[in-house]
C-alpha cells in the first residue's frame, strides 16, 4: 500500500509539469481565437478515444462511474465552436455540481405549471377558466364570468349614480342657490360652512346640516317669513360636497376616491371598473366606523335592476370586495350560458334562473352535471326525469358544488311525424304523417300532380339513417294508390319532359349574356341573339354557326348582320348548335393623368397614343410642374419589381434578421446598447416599404427628355389601357433616415452639398454604415450617396450593431478554461496510471 502511494505521488509530480505545459499551450491558442474549438475537440477526443475507453474498462464499476463523471464535467458541457464567444465560455464555467438539484427543481416547476393548467384543479380552486374540462358538446363557446363586463367600461359619475336631489342630505361644503320673488326679489348663492350654517338676510345664521334637501326650502321660507311678507322662494342644489371613500380587496382599481356626496355603491364600482375576475359580486362589504354595516349581493341589481341594495356611501366609508366564492358553469340550451358565483343557499334552480331559463329547443330528458370527485377525477351525473314538470321540480332540490358544470342538451335536430312530396306536385313540401296515410292521401294533401306528369312516382324510404330503398309505384292503379306511406318517406312525381333529352344551344362572343340556352320550339338565330343581348358596339358583320351533322362532322354556317343587328338569313336553330358572334379588337384605351396639368382626369385615347399625346389632351403642363419626379404606373408591372426599392428593402430586412439573431449571443449590457438601434431600423424599413408600395407598378421614365424631344421620339412610348401619369409640384425638402443624429425632413437648398445636409442632421452616428448610404431618387431610381441631391430625394444611412470587446471577461474566461483543461489532462493521466500500474 505504501509503495502504491509513493508511485501515485511521483506520478502527480510529473503530471504537474504536464499541467503547467498545457496552460501555456492553451494560452497561445485562446489568444489567436482558436482555444474554444481546440479545447472542446481535445476533450471529446480524450473521452471517446479507444485507449481511454479501454483503460476505463479495466477499472472497477464504481471507479468507472466516478472517472466518467469527472471527465464529462469538463468535456461535454462546452460545444465545439469555431469562433470564440467569451460570454458563452464564461457562463459555461459557472455550472456547479448541483446540476442534478437544478434539474429536479425544473421538473418540479414544470409539474406545477401543468397542474395549474389542469382545468379540474382550477375548478376546485374556484377559478373560472374551465377550459378543456368542458364536455365536447360545449366546445367552441366562449363562457365568460357573469356580470364583470358591466363595470369594465369607462364611466363618469352622473345623477343616476348618486342620490336624487330631493332625498339628498345637506352637509358642510354643499352649495345652494336661493331665488326670492314678490315684494322681495333676490338671488343668493350660499355654501354651507364647516359647521353646516348659511347666513340669511336679516335672519342671520341658519343650520342646514343634516336637513333633507326637499325640506330646505320650506324651512328657509319659515325663517325669512319672520322678517319679510308676500314673497315666494325656490331653492336649487347648485353643487354637492365631495366625500372620500376607499375601495379595497379584489377590486380592478383599488384605492381612495373623491366622489360627490350621495354617491351609491354601484356608482363607485362603475368609476373603478368593478371587481377583478378573482373578486366577488355577491359579497361586497360596506365598513363604516370600523364595523360592517352592510353586505351587498349585486346579482339582484345585475339580473333585474333591483337597486334596493345599492347602498348610499358616506364620508370615510370603506368598500371591501371579498375573493370570489364557489363558481359553477351552466351551458347548452339556456338563454344565457356562463359562469356564475354561488352563495350557500343557491341550488340548480337558482343558477338556472340566473341564466334566464331554458331555451325552446332543450331536451328535458338529458341534463348532466360534470363534477370533480375529491380532486381525483371528473365524473358525470345524469338528472333523470320523465316530464318537463318533473325536471323543474328536481332542479329545486339539487345542490351544486364548486366547479360543477351543468349541461342542458338540445333536442335532436330532425323532423318527426313528417313525409315529403317533391317534384311535379301542385303543392310540393312537407306534410304531417299519419299511421293510416296512403299514397292517395299524400297526393290529395299535395293537391294532386300537375298536368303532363308521368304516372310513375318513386318512394324513397329510409332503411337506416344513411341507406334508402327505392319503391316505384303507378298512382293511376288502385293497388298502388292504397300503398301505405311511412314516416320520413319522400315521394317524387315526374314531368313528361323528364323522359326527353335536354336540347340546348350555345352562344359566345360579342354578346352581353353568353352561355347555354334551352332550345325552344321554332327558335331561330335572331331569337337567340335577342335573349343573349347582342353587343352593338363590338359586333362584327358576321355570325358563325357550328352545327353537328348526323354523320358526326361539324359544318360551318355563316350568317350576316345588317345595320340594325338583324340576322340574314334568320336560320332555324338545331340542338347543340354553337353560335360564335365575331368581335373586333377594341381600338380604344382609357388612361389617367393628374397633378400639374391644365385639365387632369381620365381620357379615352386611341391605341396609338403616346405620352405627349396624353399631356396635350390634358392642356399641357403648368409652370409648377416638376418633371423629373413624374410617376408613371402600369397595372401589369405591379407584380414585378419596378425599381431598386424592393431589393434595398429586402437586403435591409435580411441584415436586420441576421443582426437580431446575433443579439441572442450578446451580454445584457450589449443588448441594451444595440436594441434601440434595431428598433429604429425596423421603423426605417417600414417607412421604405410604405414608400415602395406607393411606387408599385412604377416605370422609371425620363419625362424632361420626353417633353424636350420631338413628338413620337424613342422615349415617347405608346400608352396602354389603365396607364396612370402623375406630374407633381416641385417639393422643397429632402428626407434623411437612419444613422444620423437627427433623422428628419429638411428644407432643400441648392447651395448645400450632400455633406452639408448630413452635417445639418448632426452628422453620422458612430453606428452608421458610411460605405453603403443609399439615395432613393425622386425619379424612382436608387443610387449610391453622392453630391447631386434633388428636391424630394430620400437619403438612407444604414446602421450596424457593434459589440465592444470586454478584455476583463476575456481574461477571466481564459483563466477558467485553463483550469478546466488542466484538470481534464490530469484526470486522463490518472486513468492511464491506474490502468498501467504507473
Amino acid at each position: 500500500m505504501q509503495q502504491l502511494s509513493e508511485r501515485i505521488m511521483a506520478f502527480g509530480m510529473r503530471s504537474m509539469t504536464v499541467k503547467r505545459l498545457s496552460i501555456v499551450i492553451y494560452t497561445v491558442l485562446l489568444t489567436v481565437g482558436l482555444g474554444t474549438h481546440v479545447f472542446a475537440a481535445s476533450q471529446a477526443a480524450m473521452i471517446n478515444s479507444p485507449q481511454a475507453q479501454q483503460m476505463l474498462q479495466q477499472l472497477a464499476p464504481q471507479q468507472q462511474a466516478q472517472v466518467q463523471e469527472a471527465l464529462s464535467a469538463g468535456a461535454t458541457d462546452t460545444p465545439a465552436e469555431t469562433t470564440l464567444d467569451t460570454s458563452k465560455v464564461y457562463e459555461s464555467q459557472k455550472k456547479s455540481k448541483s446540476e442534478t438539484v437544478t434539474a429536479r427543481s425544473a421538473l418540479e416547476k414544470l409539474y406545477e405549471s401543468r397542474a395549474l393548467r389542469n382545468p379540474q384543479l382550477i375548478a376546485l380552486r374556484g377559478n373560472s377558466s374551465f377550459g378543456e374540462a368542458l364536455p365536447e358538446e360545449m366546445h367552441g363557446v366562449n363562457y365568460s364570468q357573469f356580470g364583470y363586463t358591466v363595470f369594465s367600461q369607462n364611466h363618469i359619475l352622473t345623477a343616476s349614480s348618486t342620490q336624487s336631489d330631493d332625498a339628498y342630505i345637506l352637509g358642510p361644503g354643499d352649495a345652494i342657490t336661493i331665488y326670492l320673488w314678490g315684494k322681495l326679489e333676490e338671488r343668493m348663492d350660499l355654501t354651507l360652512d364647516n359647521n353646516g350654517f348659511v347666513v340669511l338676510p336679516k335672519a342671520g345664521p341658519m343650520n342646514l346640516s343634516g336637513v333633507p334637501f326637499r325640506n330646505s326650502g320650506k324651512l328657509i321660507q319659515q325663517i325669512l317669513a319672520k322678517h319679510f311678507v308676500n314673497f315666494d322662494i325656490q331653492v336649487v342644489l347648485k353643487s354637492r360636497r365631495n366625500i372620500t371613500v376607499y375601495l379595497l380587496g379584489q377590486a380592478a382599481e383599488p384605492g381612495s376616491f373623491q366622489v360627490p356626496a350621495g354617491t351609491r355603491l354601484t356608482g363607485l364600482l362603475y368609476l373603478a371598473h368593478g371587481p377583478k375576475k378573482e373578486g366577488s359580486l355577491r359579497k361586497i362589504q360596506i365598513l363604516r366606523n370600523n364595523r360592517v354595516v352592510r353586505t351587498v349581493d349585486l346579482y339582484d341589481y345585475l339580473l333585474s335592476g333591483d337597486r334596493r341594495q345599492d347602498v348610499l356611501l358616506e364620508n370615510d366609508d370603506t368598500v371591501l370586495i371579498s375573493p370570489i366564492g364557489d363558481t359553477v358553469l351552466i351551458g347548452g340550451t339556456v338563454a344565457q350560458s356562463g359562469i356564475y358565483e354561488m352563495t350557500s343557499g343557491d341550488g340548480l334552480s337558482d343558477i338556472l334562473s340566473f341564466a334566464a331559463g331554458l331555451t325552446w329547443d332543450h331536451y328535458y330528458k338529458r341534463v348532466q352535471i360534470f363534477r370533480v370527485q375529491t380532486g381525483e377525477f371528473q365524473r358525470v351525473e345524469d338528472i333523470i326525469v320523465q316530464t318537463p314538470t318533473e325536471l323543474i321540480e328536481k332542479t329545486k332540490k339539487i345542490k351544486l358544488q364548486n366547479g360543477d358544470m351543468v349541461v342542458f342538451h338540445p333536442v335532436r335536430r330532425e323532423l318527426r311525424n313528417v313525409v315529403t312530396a317533391v317534384g311535379n306536385f301542385a303543392q310540393p313540401g312537407h306534410y304531417q304523417w299519419e299511421p293510416t296515410m296512403s299514397l292517395a292521401d299524400l297526393i290529395g294533401k299535395a293537391e294532386g300532380v300537375l298536368p303532363h306528369s308521368l304516372s310513375r312516382v318513386d318512394v324513397y324510404r329510409y332503411v337506416t339513417e344513411t341507406n334508402t330503398r327505392l319503391i316505384t309505384l303507378d298512382y293511376t292503379k288502385a293497388e298502388d294508390r292504397a300503398f301505405k306511406i311511412q314516416e320520413w318517406d319522400v315521394v317524387k312525381a315526374y314531368s313528361e319532359s323528364a323522359l326527353l333529352p335536354s336540347e340546348k344551344v350555345l352562344i359566345q362572343g360579342a354578346v352581353r349574356n353568353p352561355g347555354s340556352y334551352p332550345l325552344l320550339g321554332d327558335m331561330r338565330i335572331q331569337d337567340l341573339l335577342f335573349m343573349a343581348k347582342l353587343d352593338t358596339v363590338l359586333r362584327a358583320p358576321e355570325v358563325d354557326v357550328l352545327r353537328l351533322q348526323p354523320s358526326g362532322e361539324v359544318s360551318l354556317v355563316s350568317v350576316s348582320l345588317n345595320g340594325d343587328g338583324r340576322a340574314s338569313p334568320n336560320i332555324l336553330l338545331r340542338p347543340s348548335d354553337d353560335i360564335r358572334v365575331k368581335t373586333l379588337k377594341n381600338p380604344k384605351i382609357r388612361v389617367r393623368i393628374s397633378g400639374e396639368v391644365a385639365f387632369p382626369g381620365e381620357f379615352t385615347m386611341t391605341e396609338k397614343s403616346r405620352i405627349t399625346d396624353l399631356v396635350a389632351r390634358a392642356g399641357g403642363i403648368t409652370p409648377e410642374a416638376y418633371l423629373i419626379a413624374t410617376v408613371f404606373t402600369r397595372d401589369k408591372l405591379s407584380d414585378h419589381e419596378s425599381s431598386g426599392y424592393e431589393k434595398v428593402v429586402y437586403d435591409e430586412q435580411k441584415r436586420l434578421m441576421y443582426d437580431q439573431l446575433q443579439m441572442t449571443a450578446f451580454s445584457e449590457i450589449d443588448k441594451q446598447i444595440n436594441q434601440k438601434i434595431l428598433e429604429a431600423r425596423v421603423g426605417y424599413i417600414q417607412q421604405l416599404q410604405q414608400f415602395g408600395r406607393r411606387n408599385k407598378g412604377r416605370m422609371v421614365i425620363a419625362m424632361e427628355q420626353i417633353m424636350a424631344e420631338a413628338q413620337g421620339a424613342e422615349r415617347d412610348f405608346l400608352l396602354e389601357d389603365g396607364d396612370v401619369l402623375v406630374i407633381p409640384k416641385r417639393p422643397d425638402y429632402i428626407q434623411i433616415l437612419g444613422g444620423v443624429e437627427s433623422p428628419a425632413t429638411y428644407q432643400f437648398l441648392n447651395v448645400r452639398t450632400a455633406e452639408e445636409y448630413i452635417a445639418n442632421a448632426g452628422g453620422f452616428t458612430k453606428y452608421a454604415d458610411k460605405e453603403n448610404v443609399k439615395v432613393f431618387r425622386v425619379d424612382g431610381t436608387v443610387a449610391k450617396f453622392d453630391q447631386n441631391l434633388q428636391p424630394g430625394d430620400i437619403v438612407y444611412v444604414p446602421e450596424n450593431i457593434t459589440v465592444p470587446f470586454n478584455w476583463m471577461i476575456f481574461m477571466k474566461s481564459t483563466v477558467e478554461v485553463f483550469k478546466t483543461v488542466s484538470d481534464a489532462v490530469f484526470s486522463f493521466l490518472v486513468i492511464k496510471g491506474l490502468a498501467t500500474g504507473f
